[in-house]
Parts: structure tokens; sequence; C-alpha cells
């Protein structure tokens, strides 16, 4: 039996139109990615998530080091 499965991957870079599903993933997954990710706890609302997208925006646009991507997935 084989199975066949295709999966449309794109890296898109960070910005607040994101904040909303960003958020959703967040909330949905907050128990697994609280044992690894100290910030999860302070991330409490979609205006939280829009907030660090928009310092991302920032940092990139004043050359900071720091490169983010987001990962989008159909599958």
């Amino acid at each position: 039996m084989t199975t066949l499965a295709q999966t449309h991957l794109a890296l898109l870079p960070p910005g607040v139109d994101h904040a909303e599903r960003l958020f959703a993933l967040i909330d949905e997954s907050r128990q697994t990615l609280r044992a690894w990710l100290p910030w999860v706890d302070a991330t409490r609302s979609v205006e939280d998530s829009r907030q660090f997208l928009a310092g991302i925006a920032d940092g990139q646009r004043n050359g900071a080091a720091c490169t983010t991507w987001l990962i989008e997935s159909d599958g």
C-alpha cells in the first residue's frame, strides 16, 4: 500500500496580519509549548501577538540581526 501526501509549505515574513492565527496556534498548544517556551504564559491575547509581530517588523526595518519566518502549511 502506498500513501501519497502532498503538502504546500511556504516561508512567510511575519506581519501583524498573522496575529490572530499565531495567537490561535499558541493558545491551542499552550500546554505543550509551555514546557519549552517561557513567553507562552505572557501571550494572553491577539494584541500580545500583534505587538510581538510589530516588534519583529520594526527590528527588521532597523537592521536587527534576528531573522524570523512563519511557516504556513496546507496539510
